[in-house]
């Protein structure tokens, strides 16, 4: 018997099955869980300027945690902010009034002390590392990061599941990250182990986990040939469910077992109206068990499917990326499966060679935006806070390394304190605007030159960064040219070999 002809039946009834797996409701209404969002926010400023205001030797430490929260959240509160403008119109201005007394009342009540703002102050830096309730958290990470969902999985913003122990597992154990944003649910259906929905649950977007057993003899294995000749794009486009159009398929590797990765499109109708979705499964067979993790978009417009789907794309691949299959580390009748040409974690087999990659001293250039929230440009001619500044941006940068670090697989036991970082930092001013420079060169490794400023009462860095001991300069080159373009400043004719 011919158990891969078997294994092609199954897979094509589990595509058919996952179509049905769908919502009821297209979407509701975030307005009630934005505002609260957004009172949460302007609550927690209001206490800030209070104690900036009531106790002046805390100033500097007041302007430390709003750059360290706004650093993690500020983009999502300016988004938030236009948002509730656009859906509330003239009554914003009321619905912030209202939601400011509310707030002072809440304050009478309570023995607000210096060693209240100092417990408070540290409160807000919890905030910033993600210590927030539900959903006021998920409510930022999802607007934070929603040009870019995939950075929320890079920053750190993730939740860690395992089936282990799940009933629809079949005894198999997967190992995941998923970004915190997204809200884990059961599924109904007997082989869904685990769905995962965006914005908290009331996305357009999910990722679920599907374990089917094959029925296959306990004593067989799956040959790496067999693997390979199985997982090609002609086999799996065969696979989708009909009626659906077929984008792509390519084998792929998921944590050292060869696997399947294929993207599709299907209309469903619905009532009234139609449901289109896209959708890419990676597929992978271990211990008998056909496994999916299925991920899609849908909408009830075509119209902008396809930017959507694009732009989710890379937040699918890492959570593939971080698929662990654990037993097959530690169990000897799986040293078949470890013995794979590529058996790292890795999604896409066409990326594994033993290529050193060539050093890039291409400057990148990055622009960001957060909330003041009560920062001037007179704040930049004091050196405190400049000092601030950069010791934060160090900070962060150190932060981020680690986090890319451990998702890449790496231990918990790595200090990035080892590392040797040179810094700089200083107040420019031009044309009667005051900026901050801050200059990072990590282990004549990484070169970082930051040039931060306000326009339109908006925290703007413009920041650039390339490999390599060559320092990067602001006054001439990307960095110069990007300021023009923001603040429509030119920075002075200068030597180049000068500072």
């Amino acid at each position: 018997m011919n158990y891969f002809i078997k294994l092609k039946f199954i897979i094509v009834i589990v595509f058919a099955m996952f179509s049905i797996e769908l919502y009821s409701v297209i979407n509701e209404s975030e307005i009630e869980v934005v505002s609260r969002t957004y009172s949460y926010i302007m609550g927690q400023e209001y206490y800030l300027t209070k104690i900036e205001n009531e106790y002046p030797e805390l100033k500097l430490e007041v302007i430390r945690v709003r750059l360290n929260f706004n650093s993690s959240f500020g983009r999502a509160k300016i988004i938030i902010e236009n948002e509730l403008e656009t859906i509330f119109r003239d009554y914003f201005n009321t619905f912030k009034s209202e939601t400011l007394n509310q707030i002072s009342k809440m304050l009478e009540d309570i023995h607000f002390d210096k060693n209240y703002a100092i417990d408070f102050l540290k409160e807000v830096n919890s905030r910033a590392e993600g210590y927030i309730e539900s959903p006021v958290l998920e409510t930022l990470l999802t607007y934070q990061f929603i040009d870019n969902p995939s950075k929320e999985f890079s920053a750190g913003f993730l939740n860690s599941y395992s089936t282990k122990g799940h009933p629809k597992t079949k005894d198999i154990i997967i190992n995941a990250k998923l970004p915190l944003s997204w809200k884990q649910e059961e599924a109904e259906r007997p082989n869904i182990v685990q769905k995962f929905v965006s914005n908290n649950g009331k996305g357009l977007e999910t990722i679920l986990f599907m374990v089917k057993d094959l029925g296959l003899p306990n004593d067989y294995i799956e040959t790496k040939e067999e693997l390979n000749d199985f997982f090609t794009e002609s086999e799996l486009k065969q696979m989708i469910p009909e009626g659906s159009n077929f984008i792509s398929a390519k084998r792929i590797v998921l944590d050292g077992l060869v696997g399947g990765q294929v993207i599709f499109k299907t209309t469903q109708e619905r009532l009234d109206f139609s449901i289109t979705m896209k959708s890419v499964h990676f597929i992978t067979i271990y211990e008998g068990k056909i496994i999916f993790l299925q991920c899609w978009v849908y909408s009830v417009s075509d119209d902008n499917l396809n930017d959507r789907f694009n732009l989710f794309l890379p937040l699918f691949r890492k959570v593939a990326n971080s698929l662990v299959f654990p037993n097959q580390y530690i169990e000897k009748n799986n040293i078949e499966a470890k013995r794979d040409n590529n058996s790292e974690n890795s999604v896409d087999v066409t990326t594994k060679n033993n290529v050193s990659e060539k050093i890039n001293d291409e400057i990148k250039i990055a622009v960001t935006r957060e909330p003041t929230n009560g920062l001037t440009e007179d704040h930049f001619k004091d050196p405190e806070v400049v000092k601030i500044i950069e010791d934060m941006s160090i900070e962060k940068i150190l932060e981020r390394s680690k986090q890319a670090y451990l998702n890449q697989g790496g231990t918990e036991g790595f200090d990035v304190s080892d590392f040797s970082i040179n810094s700089d930092s200083w107040c420019l001013t031009i044309d009667g605007k005051n900026f901050v420079i801050v200059k990072i060169n990590f282990e004549d490794l990484i070169q970082l030159t930051t040039i931060i400023g306000i326009k339109n009462d908006v925290f703007i860095k413009i920041s650039g960064i390339r490999s390599g001991s060559r320092p990067i300069p602001h006054s001439y080159g990307p960095c110069a040219i990007k300021m023009e373009e923001v603040f429509g400043i030119k920075f002075p004719i200068l030597n180049p070999l000068n500072k």
